[in-house]
């Protein structure tokens, strides 16, 4: 799960079409790195990119690639009080979803841990593993 740091502040700011734009940029961001899996807009500025069939590694390299490419793109966002550009936060929850079906606690762990990094300073990922 993928949230855009300060993004009302961001809305405040540069105003709602502003604000479209960057939600737009973000999501072609997100289908060219997660181009094999899917990314989707999971409301407000929050997304979902689901990964299947990887490694723990594979996972931890597309959220920093994620991380990175976000910081690339060097948007101006001169009231976040992280970063004078835009950035994200990111929840990782993983687990074996074949076997209990139980997507919504993994989607449930995501958030969780994407709560855990923006409370820790925000522009990082938190990963929690899912015990399904």
């Amino acid at each position: 799960m993928i949230d855009i740091d300060y993004f009302k502040k961001y809305n405040d700011k540069y105003g709602h079409l502003k604000g479209d734009e960057i939600l737009t940029k973000i999501g072609e961001l997100l289908n060219e790195i997660a181009y094999k899996h899917m990314a989707i807009r999971y409301g407000g500025e929050e997304f979902l990119v689901l990964l299947k069939d990887i490694t723990y590694k594979e996972t931890i390299e597309i959220a920093n690639e994620i991380l990175n490419k976000v910081d690339d793109l060097n948007i101006e966002h001169e009231t976040s009080p992280l970063n004078s550009k835009i950035t994200v936060s990111i929840g990782i929850a993983t687990g074996e979803q074949e076997k209990s079906g139980d997507y919504n606690k993994l989607v449930d762990d995501a958030d969780k841990a994407l709560y855990m990094a923006k409370k820790n300073g925000k522009n990082r990922y938190i990963h929690i593993k899912n015990m399904c």
